[in-house]
């Protein structure tokens, strides 16, 4: 089985021409090079929810679709029996309500020249791979296997392994009654059963072949527009990760986010179509975002975004988180958030904006306003990846929060004698940083000078640091400390990345992370406080 999320399309259908309600998508789903697939459908998924359902849409006999989604964004991945599914990169496109067409081409399954052996898995033992049972090879080149079942019908899927195949993924077999989509990309051989008792056979020579690869693309011009504006945003990110990682090593590097805001500008200006104009905008206030650097960007500018997209405009869904960005950059407090929660449809959209209020009531210190759109936000939207994300940031309960004191953990320390651990215990008497952190952390790693500075300078002030890696090894850290930052202070690494002890104790949902604790254990600041210029402040303010 594929995983679904990653082999998709994105479509978004504005809500700023509201007599268009819905968006025509249609096309052609054929084999690579041509020719038809006995059973294709094609996908669509919203971003509403972390497990989404897809509507699925059957495509015709000659290969030809045609449906209609209500305007806003959807995840589309296009798949066929004996072929495999497409895209394996996402594609967006933003659609207004004028029709979207779109051509797939599918490759088929991979059969290598010589099998060594075959796998089976049923619904009787409810696909479990690790019960998968072994084929039998006959003399003329198939794979038998016998079931017994008092059921009517039998559900099944094959791996195969054989030259630079390794039964990846389960597919269907050769021989079915029926087929069923098994949700992430592949289907499910459906056989009748007589007398209580089934023989399936796989014969690799029923396999079809085809001529190319997978490709999906998009044939009205307006999608192909949005394309390639959004390429760009892609190459903007690029760009600055390309210096990032330069930085990392300690290689020159000229990245100028002044420069990148300008050539966006400049893209924005020249454009005429006010719904290509919006999504440049949306592009501008992208980049870059995730860095937390504002050169260059325009507090002007940014308000006229707003002015420029409603609040209840469907184009947020490309990326709600956007619109706290644009209200960070022109640093108001304007009830915009609130506006768009109250009117914007997408439940995507209205999750975020729900995250973003809660950012906000924490910074601010509201525990009313916290506790109302927490409580709102796991009521009306517990599904979404803003819930998931706000149950470990910003639960009103939890733990992790100041005047807490710090959970009890207990990690190795990599620098430690074979045996010692670090706790809350062994570094009673001290003020602790505890820095949550990886080194493929972008802005993880932009925190190093300013961790240094202030380390140097509290460090004979009964002062310590504390890293907890988040990398998937602990060899990766010390490559890091290797490298232009040394680090010379305490260090745990803790297995599992996003599941790892760390994750749990410390509730961390996202890096960097720092949280202070007093010689006591009570936290007494995190996140924003700790961050940059914030940080020397902070500790100065505390410890003497």
């Amino acid at each position: 089985m594929k995983y679904f999320l990653i082999c998709a399309a994105l479509f978004y259908c504005t809500a700023l021409n509201i007599s268009a309600q819905n968006t025509t998508v249609s096309g052609k789903v054929t084999a690579a090079g041509g020719g038809m697939i006995k059973i294709a459908h094609v996908h669509a998924m919203s971003n509403n929810s972390y497990k989404p359902i897809p509507e699925t849409f059957t495509v015709n006999e000659n290969g030809t679709f045609s449906f209609s989604l209500r305007n806003g964004w959807y995840r589309l991945q296009f798949s066929g029996v004996d072929y495999t599914s497409a895209p394996e990169r996402p594609v967006e496109v933003y659609c207004s309500g004028q029709p979207i067409e779109i051509t797939a081409e599918l490759e088929a399954n991979a059969a290598p020249s010589a099998i060594d052996s075959v796998l089976i898995i049923t619904d009787l033992t409810k696909y479990d791979f690790s019960k998968a049972i072994n084929m039998t090879k006959q003399p003329n080149g198939t794979f038998t296997a016998e079931f017994t079942t008092s059921k009517p019908t039998i559900s099944y899927q094959v791996l195969v392994f054989g030259g630079d195949s390794k039964g990846e993924h389960s597919i269907n077999g050769t021989m079915s009654d029926s087929y069923e989509y098994d949700g992430g990309g592949d289907y499910r051989s459906i056989l009748n059963v007589k007398n209580g008792s089934a023989k399936i056979v796989f014969d690799p020579k029923k396999l079809p072949t085809s001529s190319g690869k997978s490709k999906v693309e998009f044939k009205d011009a307006f999608s192909l527009a949005v394309k390639a504006i959004l390429l760009q945003k892609d190459a903007d990110r690029q760009e600055f990760f390309a210096a990032y990682g330069k930085r990392k090593t300690g290689k020159p590097e000229n990245y100028d986010p002044k420069t990148v805001r300008a050539r966006v500008r400049k893209d924005i200006a020249a454009e005429e179509n006010p719904i290509l104009r919006e999504i440049q905008m949306i592009r501008y206030l992208a980049v870059p975002y995730f860095s937390d650097d504002t050169t260059g960007a325009d507090p002007v500018f940014a308000k006229e975004i707003l002015t420029s997209i409603p609040a209840f405009s469907s184009v947020w869904g490309q990326d709600p988180r956007l619109i706290g960005q644009a209200i960070f950059l022109m640093k108001d407090k304007s009830g915009y958030l609130e506006q768009a929660l109250k009117e914007n449809s997408s439940v995507y959209v209205k999750s975020e904006v729900l995250s973003s209020l809660l950012e906000k009531a924490t910074k601010d210190k509201d525990d009313k306003k916290l506790r109302a759109y927490y409580d709102q936000l796991m009521k009306e939207f517990p599904d979404t990846y803003a819930a998931r994300y706000a149950a470990k940031q910003y639960n009103p309960d939890r733990k992790v929060k100041e005047g807490n004191i710090i959970p009890n953990f207990s990690f190795d320390g990599v620098d430690e004698e074979t045996g010692k651990k670090i706790t809350p215990a062994s570094l009673k008497g001290k003020w602790v940083l505890i820095d949550n952190w990886a080194t493929w952390c972008g802005p993880c790693v932009a925190e190093m000078p300013a961790l240094h500075k202030v380390y140097e300078k509290f460090k004979d002030k009964n002062f310590v640091v504390l890293s907890v890696s988040f990398d998937r090894q602990a060899a990766d850290v010390t490559k890091f400390r290797g490298g232009k930052f040394k680090m010379p202070w305490m260090h745990s690494f803790s297995e599992g990345v996003w599941e790892s002890e760390a994750a749990k104790v410390f509730e961390v949902s996202g890096i960097p992370k720092p949280i202070l604790i007093d010689p006591t254990g009570k936290i007494v600041a995190l996140e924003e406080a700790l961050r940059s210029d914030n940080l020397e402040k902070t500790l100065t303010k505390y410890v003497k």
